[in-house]
Order: C-alpha cells, then sequence, then structure tokens
C-alpha cells in the first residue's frame, strides 16, 4: 500500500535551490511510480526554495537516480521525518475544493 499525502512513512526530502526543478522532480517521481508530494520546505533544512519534495525514504536511490539521470538540480536528499502536526497540516483541504472548484481568471 503506497502511503497518503504527509504521511508519517514519507520521510525522505529533496531541498532545491529553485521552485522550478521542485516542481519538475515530482514530475518526473510520478512518471517513474515514485510517490511523491511537494511541500512547504522546512527552514530549519533549507532556506533556499520554499518547497521541497517528500517521499520514502526506502525509494531513495531510485529518487536520487531518477532526478540525476533528467538532470534535475537538487541541493540534497535526506531522511527528514515530518512533526505531527506538519503532516496534519499538510492534510487539510485544497484551497480550490473549499473555493466550489472555481478559479478565478
Amino acid at each position: 500500500m503506497k502511503p497518503g499525502p504527509a504521511s508519517a512513512e514519507m520521510n525522505g526530502l529533496v531541498t532545491f535551490y529553485g521552485s522550478f526543478d521542485a516542481i519538475r522532480s515530482e514530475r518526473v517521481l510520478q512518471k517513474n511510480k515514485v510517490a511523491c508530494l511537494l511541500i512547504p520546505g522546512p527552514r530549519d533544512v533549507s532556506p533556499h526554495c520554499g518547497v521541497a519534495l517528500q517521499f520514502q525514504w526506502n525509494e531513495h536511490e531510485v529518487a536520487a537516480a531518477l532526478l540525476e539521470q533528467y538532470r534535475v538540480r537538487v541541493e540534497s536528499i535526506r531522511e527528514y521525518r515530518l512533526s505531527e502536526a506538519a503532516c496534519s497540516a499538510l492534510r487539510t483541504p485544497d484551497i480550490e475544493a473549499r473555493r466550489g472548484g472555481h478559479r478565478g481568471l
């Protein structure tokens, strides 16, 4: 069973220098069936980019190889467990769902 978004099982973290690479990394890993989730970047880990990528640490070798193969620029790949409070905050309903799915111009 794959972990859900922001679960305690997703204890790997990729940090970046810019958001472009963060978004690109999510696409690369998802395309290759590696469960991952973009999250706000923990400031205690990296001051550079406000976005990080969470994934299952037991897949860190696969994730690192894919990101290198696709030449995604990363700052670091490390084991990092979010606190339960942070996991709960990330499980809140999407803002679009709260607005009834309406997307402004």
